[in-house]
């Protein structure tokens, strides 16, 4: 369950009753406030930048991965892809690419942010956690453990 972010309000939707007898009822449903948003960094492209101050260890994200057999990787890392493959936690016969603004987080071999692997019923997940406090503005980081602009 996520928690709204301190400070942001609710969102209430319409739900449908569970049989189609009287009025609807109105359910509290939290608004996912993300604390940052996608920008043009420049000669790096996209990434991720706060929006206010991020507190060390806070959740900054989440998202689901895709699952590839390793042989299908190195087509990943040709393509505007690269830097959103994971190294699969428990076979390193596949691999997981991140399906979400996870994989906008740019390289950094002095990160600002970590990731989390977690699993969830059959599938992966990714978190983003902040690793110190983050200025308005500041560009998100991630060490992917190789420098993804080297040429082999």
């Amino acid at each position: 369950m996520e928690v709204p972010v301190k400070g942001r309000h609710l969102a209430e939707r319409k739900r449908a009753p569970a049989k189609r007898t009287g009025k609807a009822k109105r359910v509290a449903i939290p608004l996912t406030v993300r604390p940052y948003q996608v920008t043009v960094i420049p000669g790096r492209g996209l990434g991720l930048t706060a929006c206010s101050i991020i507190d060390p260890g806070t959740k900054i994200d989440d998202c689901f991965t895709w699952e590839l057999p390793r042989r299908d990787i190195k087509h990943v890392t040709e393509t505007v892809l690269n830097g959103n493959y994971f190294d699969h936690p428990l076979s390193s016969q596949r691999g997981l690419v991140a399906i979400g603004h996870i994989s906008l987080i740019n390289h950094d071999p002095e990160p600002n942010c970590e990731w989390r692997m977690l699993q969830v019923h059959d599938r992966w997940m990714v978190e983003a956690w902040s690793l110190r406090r983050l200025a308005s503005g500041e560009e998100l980081t991630f060490d992917y453990g190789y420098d993804p602009t080297a040429k082999d």
